[in-house]
């Protein structure tokens, strides 16, 4: 199971709820942790980084239509890609650097190109940041997004799929598997504590925050689809 947040219409161009059609493209960006200028959409496998992102944006715009999205991802088709792992350490930090800058990849790292699915951890912070790095080096471990789950910290995961002709096995292969989880509407003061209302299936979860920080998480009923291993 994949996650993602961001605003609802968006999301309804990904994923036409009438016809179950899917169109990854509708969600791709650039600049980001994975790529500097080709637009490529990332999703997260653990629910809570999905929360995490849904926290921040509705908390910097109080009234924006928030949607969580949950999107079932056959592993038949995953396990038939080129996929690549870039957890942290030295090429991370190059990959990183170079696509935050808003750059190509570099020569020594052109074989990355090839494939068609990148798995990895999730750098946390601005561009400008990573932009005023001289060099890859200055990049330290603290620069990886981290949530808390049951507690513990855990380095935040992502999952970027790139290429044409991927994202159209992807469309193909999620057709009708997708759900769109709403976040409450209602305006909340942008204040160090706040709570706001996620409607997963006819489950009500509430997050608390403190600043950035998500400190508490509540469920009532039922949830939708999750997968077994997530507590």
């Amino acid at each position: 199971m994949l996650w993602g947040a961001g605003h609802r219409s968006r999301h309804e161009e990904f994923y036409d709820e009438g016809t179950g059609k899917v169109e990854i493209g509708a969600i791709a960006a650039s600049p980001g942790d994975f790529s500097g200028r080709a637009k490529v959409t990332y999703f997260t496998p653990q629910r809570n980084v999905a929360d995490r992102y849904a926290q921040w944006q509705k908390h910097k715009v109080a009234l924006a239509n928030i949607t969580v999205l949950q999107v079932a991802v056959p592993w038949a088709f995953v396990e038939g890609l080129n996929m690549e792992h870039l957890w942290f350490g030295d090429c991370w930090k190059e990959v990183v650097w170079w696509s935050r800058r808003g750059s190509e990849l570099p020569k020594e790292l052109e074989n990355l190109e090839e494939k068609d699915l990148f798995i990895g951890h999730i750098a946390t912070g601005k561009d400008p940041n990573f932009i005023a790095f001289s060099s890859a080096d200055l990049i330290k471990e603290d620069a990886m997004l981290t949530v808390k789950v049951n507690g513990e910290e855990e380095k935040a995961i992502q999952w970027t799929f790139r290429g044409r002709k991927v994202e159209k096995a992807f469309n193909r292969h999620c057709h009708g598997k997708v759900w769109l989880h709403q976040l409450g509407t209602l305006c909340t003061p942008k204040q160090s504590w706040g709570l706001f209302r996620l409607t997963i299936g006819s489950a009500l979860r509430l997050l608390v925050f403190q600043g950035d920080e998500v400190v508490g998480v509540g469920v009532r009923a039922r949830r939708a689809p999750v997968d077994a291993d997530e507590g």
